[in-house]
């Protein structure tokens, strides 16, 4: 019993932590309400609480820790108390301290000396016990006979102050500020097109006042009977900081709505959440309507400074403000999200479209298991007439730009103009949606470089000799035979060779070559701005401005390729070989074999442009003729 009582006092002047002291469950007190226990109990461990508080008494009125105990009451006034006996060469006394060391009462006392009032009080005083009365020790001293405890020393218990408080104007009644903490998790974590239909939450207006905050006052320190301080209680301090849309007014006392919307408490923090979403195109404002508690809702005129407050300005709908309104005034149970404004997004315009009536699609040729050329395979163009329509170009069409809710313009992009002109023999009609692409002459037509051409077909059925002399021709050239020693072919489209490219001549084309057979000798030389396409090359010189295929190999050849060069291997054993000469390529080199078994150097170089190496040599030959010019000069001026 008296373990019990004392652990209430010491928590309640905070002197222990209430774990430090575990009083028994069958305590029980069977002492007289009105009379002192007499018997002492021995002073517990040096682990017990109460050891601690025995000795620091002790300590206080420098006795010996025996001269301390604890003594049992169950006087409810009372309670348990320290009984310390105090013992002088004139006289003896016997002292009782309340647990919370702010009553002192008297006893025992024998005087064996006659000693005064003021020596017993100074011995107190003495000893520690500083708040003793004089008068009231006197009267102890006098009625200790028929009072068993009479006081004769009080300190001053500590006086509590009052904690912080926080008043809710918006919490009409305790049920919807238990409803409304219901919500508060999805007002602060949920996307307004993601709440829970059943939602509810309390609206406010700008400038509403959503909390007040008054402080608490500190409370008064005491003392106990040996003059110590005894602290005040420490007052609840409350928790709240304004979050988001809330400002706290300069004495930190009122919390205010910066915006309207619904109001919620997360992690201590008042907020407002503002009711407009806007989509990330800023092309669609919608509100966001979420069951009122309470009488709360917006007027016409907040939803107007809404709107002024986030700038919507453009695809206003007053339908939807009405339907606002009407939502709120009959308390509408679910949730939803009403279009407020809307947007336009920005319409794109269509790309040109490319309609070509005629088959452009080019056919090289087939390589043959021999390396020879396949003329059946060929195909540069299809044979049209005057006139025809080889195309039809729909035009691009310029974009519409768009606008956001907030007078925002979303910029639009115009289609992309299509990537086809005239060429050689070709002329455009301007139709009412389209352009029309027409030939101008009978010929052959053919897809170059986004162009369309027709050129005219020459055909000699035979060679290219004294007969029929040099060609030089504006379109396709096609030679039956083969182009023997010494004579040229000179061709704006392509030239196509049945036989052989013999040596001594030349052959120049603004587009393909086809060989059927080879190319061969020293001093001839192909030349193409396209591909070169023949069964084998041996001692030729050979420019192409794409790719150059072989069927066969390339013996002892000058090639300068701004492609790839690519050797098949045809059906003899000197297939696939490249052996001899220089061969440089830009985009790669593709061969079964290099090289020479008789030692004749063959030199192979790619990922080189041949137009920069042949400005190169060139600038070389100048530089080796200016240093033997300046020498010469240098000769002469001595």
């Amino acid at each position: 019993m008296a373990k019990s009582i004392l652990r209430k006092a010491l928590d309640a002047f905070n002197l222990i932590d209430e774990s430090d002291i575990t009083p028994s469950k069958n305590e029980k007190s069977s002492r007289s309400t009105s009379e002192l226990e007499d018997s002492h109990q021995a002073a517990p461990d040096t682990d017990d609480p109460l050891a601690e508080k025995c000795r620091e008494i002790a300590h206080l009125f420098d006795v010996a820790p025996e001269a301390v105990s604890l003594q049992e009451t169950s006087d409810n006034q009372n309670g348990a108390l320290f009984r310390v006996a105090l013992v002088d060469p004139a006289f003896s006394l016997s002292l009782a301290i309340s647990v919370d060391f702010l009553t002192a009462y008297l006893v025992e006392f024998s005087n064996s000396d006659n000693s005064t009032l003021g020596d017993i009080v100074d011995m107190l005083k003495l000893h520690g016990l500083v708040e003793c009365d004089r008068d009231a020790l006197e009267q102890g001293i006098g009625t200790l006979n028929s009072i068993p405890c009479q006081p004769i020393a009080r300190g001053q218990a500590p006086a509590p102050g009052s904690d912080d408080q926080v008043h809710f104007p918006l919490y009409a009644d305790e049920n919807i500020q238990g409803q409304a903490q219901l919500y508060y998790r999805f007002l602060g974590d949920s996307a307004l097109d993601d709440l829970s239909t059943d939602c509810a939450a309390i609206w406010v207006q700008k400038g509403e006042l959503l909390a007040e905050f008054q402080a608490g006052t500190a409370g008064t320190p005491g003392t106990d009977v040996f003059g110590r301080p005894i602290p005040a209680p420490q007052n609840k301090t409350a928790k709240f900081k304004p979050g988001a849309n809330v400002e706290l007014s300069e004495d930190k006392c009122h919390f205010t709505a910066s915006s309207c919307g619904y109001f919620f408490i997360r992690d201590d923090a008042l907020s407002v959440r503002p009711p407009l979403h806007i989509c990330a195109e800023q092309t669609q404002a919608a509100f966001a309507y979420i069951p009122p508690l309470g009488a709360s809702a917006p007027a016409a005129e907040h939803l107007v400074e809404l709107l002024q407050d986030n700038n919507i300005v453009q695809g206003l709908s007053p339908d939807a403000c009405d339907e606002i309104l009407d939502s709120f005034a009959a308390r509408i149970d679910q949730t939803s999200l009403i279009l407020i404004a809307q947007g336009q997004l920005p319409q794109h315009g269509r790309d040109a479209q490319i309609q070509l009536k005629v088959d452009c699609e080019r056919k090289p040729g087939k390589i043959l298991p021999d390396g020879s050329i396949d003329f059946r395979e060929i195909q540069f163009g299809v044979d049209i007439n005057e006139n025809t329509v080889l195309a039809r170009v729909l035009p691009a069409t310029q974009g519409k730009a768009g606008f956001t809710v907030t007078g925002a313009t979303l910029t639009a992009i115009d289609g992309k103009v299509a990537n086809l002109s005239t060429g050689t023999n070709v002329e455009v009609d301007e139709d009412s949606d389209a352009l029309v692409y027409r030939a101008t002459i009978d010929g052959r037509v053919r897809l170059e470089n986004s162009a369309l051409h027709v050129y005219e077909t020459l055909t000699y059925s035979g060679d290219i000799d004294f007969q029929s002399g040099n060609v030089d021709f504006s379109g396709d050239v096609y030679i039956g035979g083969s182009v023997l020693s010494n004579f040229s072919v000179k061709a704006q489209g392509n030239i196509y060779v049945q036989g052989m490219v013999e040596a001594g001549a030349h052959l120049h084309s603004e587009s393909d070559i086809i060989v059927s057979g080879g190319i061969v000798g020293d001093k001839t030389r192909a030349v193409a701005c396209g591909s070169i396409t023949a069964k084998f090359i041996a001692d030729a010189t050979v420019r192409t401005g794409t790719d150059l295929i072989i069927g066969s190999y390339i013996f002892g050849a000058n090639v300068r390729c701004e492609g790839q060069v690519i050797v098949h291997q045809g059906g003899n054993r000197r297939s696939g070989t490249i052996s001899g000469g220089k061969v440089l390529a830009a985009k790669g080199i593709k061969a079964s074999f290099a090289g020479s078994p008789n030692g004749t150097s063959t030199e192979l170089i790619v990922g080189v442009d041949p137009g920069l190496e042949e400005s190169l040599r060139r600038c070389q030959q100048q530089l080796a003729l200016c240093q033997e010019n300046l020498k010469r000069l240098s000769s002469l001026l001595g």
